[in-house]
């Protein structure tokens, strides 16, 4: 029997487990049925006995449980003796989220705050037991498969080598022997000290230094290293090793650890750094040092316990995994900056020895404080200089490559007397304060500040839950401020119980005491670390913190800091903590219940009381300023039909951007409402007919649960014992994805919200709904900001702003994301859309504005709130308030044809053209002149002559050649816009009939036109009386169709195929058709092909191409006797050159297009004459007055020219060019 190789899959969800395990176990034949696959969900595991939860459960323990968590041990073959590789797949948690969103279910373990945790605890579980790490994010299924059988295949020893590097066994012993430097120890027996030309000053101090440790570290640093990879070897100058194992080089080393990489060329580790803590103390400002026994562990412990508190809260450390050794696997940063970023809530250490009576100025540190900062914690950056340099050379003594090999061999402290303290060879240094504007282009300090300040805030959340307190604390992170690279812990902080200052866990002991404080240290540390061993095993991630997925306690301790009226903090340190706080994108949704036509609150499903002196107007003034408004038909909802409240709403959403629900009950309901302009209906409906029905965009499914979660309908009186999220799912499946659920027992009685219920209810709801409104027992702003932490909510409320619980100024303040300066820049827009100004709103202009409905603005230049045209008298009322995407920029709509600027003008911008010609400000600007002694005020005051010029423009439009299209289409609008004025409709009623069009839901639009379903009838129209036996001739000649007209007055014409050939050249072929024929003027003949009354014509094109083109030519020949021409009176002087603008000639014209073409193709200019449109005998108009100089004229013989005394002047269509033609519709 074959032995196979065993891939156990671990990780994260949605890193991809399932996926490859597939793929794996589907190619046996490409693996040659070698490669097994499991993971904890498929089952094989049982097949082999590995169990792969054994490491998912390792994620619910603790580092610092060694008696649990150290003796779990992770096989690497099976009882068969069969390989087994353990890895773990990892995975950008935005990557996993978009990968999971679709599963029909979600638990707490799928939130992002789970995600994250378990996200570290894997990076840790790879490091603790020496077992690869694979990224699939932004990678395919097919790369992740190749690099997984790559560990089987390719790198199995690189594998095994590995695993004995995981923390769980690593110790200081394995350490050295990796070490290169012990490896060449042993083998390098000769050495010519010589060579060395770079040892230290006080190198005569020193006797009893091993000269061969000092030649090696020479030697390594002055030759180059290679791999044979065939041979296995690495070469370092004459000497090869065997690459049995992991070798490490140390690459820098300091006063409290020392940090190796792996040189074998492992690909596991090749992203890694191996650091040994040691057991050593300093303080450099006492200028005090020393080693303690097992320090390093000790400090590695509480290392351990805040890499705890920084997994729980999204933080990244480079570090992946410390054991009680003190030994870290880490990953390797490439680029360290010569920064350490300081956070001080308290003047203590460097700031109170530097600034001499800092501690006595109260508008720096608070009085009876123990020298807590005004501002709160701020951040400070340190240049990191060295301890001691050379006073000699000047260079750091440190980084002399065998400094610590010195100090290694004589023990620190003696190290200490002999060298650093003393004045031949060491002065003092330390690290110096540095303005972050030298910083700039070093580090992010931004994110930098953003990250540390939250570090700061998460020890301090958890020191409070254990009574102690972080006074300040030093950090290192990576250029980019993302990542912290150096250890934290009690060496790098300074920490004191609550209500004991002198009860002290930090270095400040060691400062204090020295050399003979030793052993409190170790006590204090160890007292530190029990204290917090306790606390973790009793609050476990997932049994605690867990549970409240949607909040963090760091943010609890960012809002206490905020609402401390002790303390000033100033704007930029506020708008860091509130960016560290974060925000979601917040919105609400206001609502009004109506019974009666009049607003009303509601209670449990019941009315209660009305409110706004029963005035709906009144109420609906007060919403709206919000952009979403919902308006509820109560009777409706109880049952009623046609409703009062019903009518009111149409009308209100033609003019607010309104939702509305209560009765919605049938498609008819649901078409009245949406085609008034409603833009969502709100249905509570348990018909998912009627659902399925309505645009999904245009659509919210209201909930209403009880405290079971139950479903309740019938207007909330009867239960289904259906649960919430069965309806969801059923929901999900007729594409609903926006919801509204109401908590029936909350409703109206402001008592708050159910947060569990409305926690743990979001948690199961599918990523399928995309919004959630959430109603039922706002009553407070803890409220709203609970529920915006939750990313798809909408918060619902209306009886709080009735029952003025929240003021609409809290509501809009508690959106905002104001700047560094406690403001937000607003734009000013006229209700016609134009912009009249920018301007800045501080919190109180906020409030006063909604308070009073008008413009109160926050004067940078005075520094405080002033209301716009408060001297001047050009107050700005206010319509609506609307936040942009990002919540920082207002745009603020006013109701005021009063200027803006305080030069006197409408608007503070130079408008543009096009803004400038906006359509209600435009017909404003033309009703202006309504009373002028003009002729725009003539056109408004009587109507109907404006009506009559609208006529009369549309020909000119029609007519005009392109380059003239602007300047005819310009006519006919002002016209309409004279009519409209004169008529009293307003550019707003226009725009709301627009409107309500624009939102009628496509499966609600009439069917005003005839269906363009194929009919098997063709209805032809054809001419009533001239030249009919032309185009009966043509029809018959050309069409295969005989046209039968009768005589007298009897108006019936029938149609019949004489040849079946030649009709259905040009119509579809059907042995049923029907044939019709539908006489008509001339002039009615396009309308009626582009409305679908008839499908074809049978005409002149003289009739057609004298109206837009909606036909399609089919089929045409040429009359050879007729023509189109331009006539006059005999002998009629007719001169166009002598036409002006002034001297205009009257021309009337049947074919308006063809005589204007003509005209422009002769180049005579349209504005020196004027063409009547008339519709027909046009001949008369030069016969019986002497108004018109021309017309024009279908001519065969002559004969009524020559009976008239006319003449042709000019021939615009000559005989043998006019066409009859079949025509159809364009399509």
């Amino acid at each position: 029997m074959v032995k196979q190789d065993i891939i156990c899959l671990l990780g994260n969800d949605g890193s991809g487990k399932s996926s490859i395990c597939e793929m794996i176990n589907s190619e046996k034949d490409v693996n040659n049925n070698t490669i097994v696959a499991i993971e904890r969900s498929n089952g094989l595991g049982i097949k082999f006995g590995i169990d792969p939860s054994i490491v998912d459960k390792m994620t619910l323990e603790y580092t610092f449980d060694g008696e649990n968590f150290n003796k779990i041990m992770l096989p690497d073959q099976t009882i068969n003796q069969e390989q087994i590789y353990w890895i773990i797949l990892d995975c950008d948690i935005d990557i996993i989220q978009k990968r999971i969103q679709s599963r029909p279910t979600s638990d707490i373990w799928e939130t992002r705050k789970a995600l994250k945790y378990f996200q570290q605890r894997f990076h840790h579980l790879s490091a603790h037991f020496g077992i690869p790490l694979v990224d699939t994010t932004q990678r395919t299924l097919q790369q992740v498969y190749d690099e997984v059988l790559d560990i089987v295949r390719k790198y199995s020893n690189y594998y095994r080598y590995y695993r004995q590097m995981g923390t769980q066994i690593l110790n200081y012993n394995q350490i050295q022997e990796c070490d290169l430097e012990n490896k060449l120890y042993k083998i390098i027996n000769t050495y010519d000290m010589e060579k060395i030309t770079d040892l230290p000053e006080y190198t005569q101090e020193f006797d009893n230094v091993d000269k061969r440790k000092l030649y090696i570290r020479w030697y390594i640093n002055n030759n180059s290293l290679e791999i044979d990879q065939q041979k296995n070897i690495l070469h370092i100058g004459e000497y090869e090793l065997p690459i049995t194992g992991i070798i490490l080089k140390l690459v820098t080393e300091g006063e409290s650890k020392k940090v190796y990489k792996d040189i074998s060329g492992n690909p596991f580790t090749k992203t890694l750094a191996f650091i040994i803590l040691k057991s050593t103390i300093y303080s450099h400002s006492m200028q005090v040092t020393g080693e303690i026994n097992n320090l390093g562990s000790i400090r590695a412990c509480g290392s351990q316990l805040i890499m705890e508190m920084m997994w729980r809260n999204g933080l990244k450390h480079s570090y992946r995994s410390i054991n009680f050794n003190g030994i870290i696997v880490s990953d390797f940063i490439d680029e360290i900056s010569p920064i350490e970023v300081i956070v001080k809530r308290y003047c203590q250490g460097t700031d109170k020895h530097s600034f001499y009576d800092i501690l006595e100025n109260e508008n720096i540190v608070l009085s009876n404080s123990d020298g807590e900062y005004l501002c709160g914690p701020y951040v400070r950056f340190d240049w990191r200089n060295p301890n001691h340099i050379s006073p000699k050379t000047k260079k750091s003594l440190n980084k002399n490559s065998y400094y610590y090999i010195y100090e290694q061999i004589v023990g620190k402290e003696e190290f200490f007397n002999k060298v650093l303290a003393n004045k031949q060879y060491a002065i003092p240094v330390g690290d110096k304060n540095i303005t972050e504007d030298l910083l700039t282009h070093v580090i992010d300090i931004k994110q930098t500040k953003l990250c540390v300040l939250k570090m700061f805030m998460v020890l301090q959340s958890y020191f409070f839950r254990v009574n102690l307190l972080i006074k300040d604390v030093c950090f290192m992170l990576n250029k980019n401020g993302e990542q912290f690279w150096s250890e934290i812990n009690q060496d790098c902080m300074r920490i004191t119980a609550i209500d004991s200052n002198q009860n002290k866990f930090d270095k400040d002991i060691w400062r204090a005491g020295g050399s003979s404080s030793r052993e409190q240290i170790l006590q204090k540390w160890n007292d530190f670390n029990k204290i917090f061993i306790d606390y973790f095993m009793k609050n476990k991630f997932h049994q605690t913190e867990l549970l409240n997925y949607n909040s963090y306690f760091y943010i609890e301790e960012i809002e206490k800091l905020l609402t401390n009226t002790k303390l000033k903090i100033p704007i930029n340190l506020q708008e860091l903590w509130l960016a560290i706080r974060g925000k979601n994108p917040r919105s609400i949704l206001v609502t009004m219940d109506m019974f009666n036509g009049q607003p009303v609150l509601v209670k449990s499903s019941e009315v209660c009381e009305t409110h706004s002196n029963g005035d709906y107007w009144q109420a609906m003034e007060k919403l709206s300023i919000f952009p979403d408004i919902l308006i509820v038909d109560l009777n409706g909802a109880f049952g009623e039909i046609d409703t009062k409240n019903r009518q009111i709403i149409k009308k209100l959403a033609q003019k607010y951007h309104v939702y509305t629900g209560g009765g919605l009950r049938s498609s008819s309901d649901v078409e009245d409402m949406l085609k008034s302009s409603v833009r969502r209906c709100v249905v509570a409906s348990a018909d998912d007919a009627l659902i399925m029905k309505i645009p999904k965009e245009r659509l919210v499914v209201e909930i209403s649960i009880n405290e079971q979660n139950e479903v309740l309908i019938h207007g909330r009186q009867t239960n289904t014992h259906v649960n919430i999220i069965t309806r969801i799912n059923q929901l999900i499946q007729i594409g609903v994805y926006v919801i509204s659920i109401t908590f029936v027992q909350n409703e109206g009685h402001l008592s708050g919200i159910p947060r569990q219920q409305i926690r743990d209810l979001i948690l199961q709801i599918p990523q399928n709904i995309k919004r959630i409104y959430i109603a039922g027992g706002i009553s407070t702003l803890d409220d709203l900001e609970y529920l915006w932490s939750f990313t798809r909510i909408v918060p619902q409320l209306g009886s709080a702003i009735w029952k003025n619980k929240l003021t609409i100024g809290n509501i809009l303040n508690s959106m905002i994301n104001f700047n560094n300066n406690g403001t937000v820049s607003a734009i000013i827009q006229d209700i016609n859309g134009p912009v009249k100004g920018l301007c800045y709103m501080n919190r109180q202009s906020i409030e006063q504005t909604c308070q009073y409905r008008k413009l109160y603005r926050y004067s940078r230049k005075l520094g405080k709130v002033i209301m716009k045209g408060e001297r001047s008298g050009d107050i700005q009322h206010i319509i609506q308030i609307s936040l942009d995407c990002d919540s920082d920029a207002m745009l603020i709509t006013v109701d005021s044809k009063k200027p803006f600027c305080h030069t006197g003008n409408h608007s503070c911008f130079c408008l543009q053209t096009s803004i400038k010609a906006n359509l209600a400000t435009l017909a404003d600007h033309i009703k202006s002149k309504i009373n002028d002694d003009s002729y725009t005020g003539k056109m408004q005051r009587n109507p109907q002559l404006a009506l009559a010029k609208v006529m009369e423009e549309f020909w000119e439009v029609l007519a005009s050649h392109r380059d003239n299209q602007v300047s005819e289409c310009s006519d006919l609008f002002v016209h309409l816009v004279m009519y409209l004025n004169g008529i009293g409709v307003t550019m707003e009623d226009i725009f709301n009939e627009l409107n309500a069009r624009r939102w009628t839901p496509k499966m609600f639009i009439e069917q005003n036109e005839i269906s363009d379903k194929k009919l098997k009838e063709i209805i032809i129209g054809i001419t009533t009386t001239k030249y009919t036996n032309k185009t009966d001739r043509f029809a018959e000649e050309h069409l295969g169709i005989k046209i039968l007209r009768q005589s007298g007055r009897n108006l019936c014409i029938k149609g019949e195929i004489i040849d079946r050939n030649k009709f259905f050249k040009y119509f579809d072929y059907d042995e049923n058709i029907k044939l019709s024929l539908f006489p008509s003027k001339p002039k009615d003949m396009p309308w009626l092909l582009a409305s679908k009354r008839v499908t074809h014509l049978i005409t002149f094109e003289t009739v057609v191409k004298n109206y837009p083109t909606v036909y399609t030519v089919l089929h045409e020949i040429v009359d050879p006797s007729i023509c189109l021409a331009l006539i006059c009176r005999k002998g009629a002087c007719i001169e166009p050159e002598k036409w002006t603008r002034q001297n205009k000639p009257l021309i009337a014209a049947e074919h308006v297009s063809q005589v204007t073409r003509f005209f422009e193709l002769n180049n005579i200019d349209p504005v020196t004459y004027h063409l009547d449109r008339v519709t027909g005998s046009s001949e008369g108009y030069l016969v019986n007055t002497d108004l018109y100089l021309l017309a024009d004229a279908i001519v065969e013989s002559g004969r009524t020219l020559e009976e008239n005394n006319l003449e042709i002047w000019k021939v615009i269509i000559p005989k043998g060019q006019v066409r009859i033609a079949l025509y159809g519709r364009c399509n």
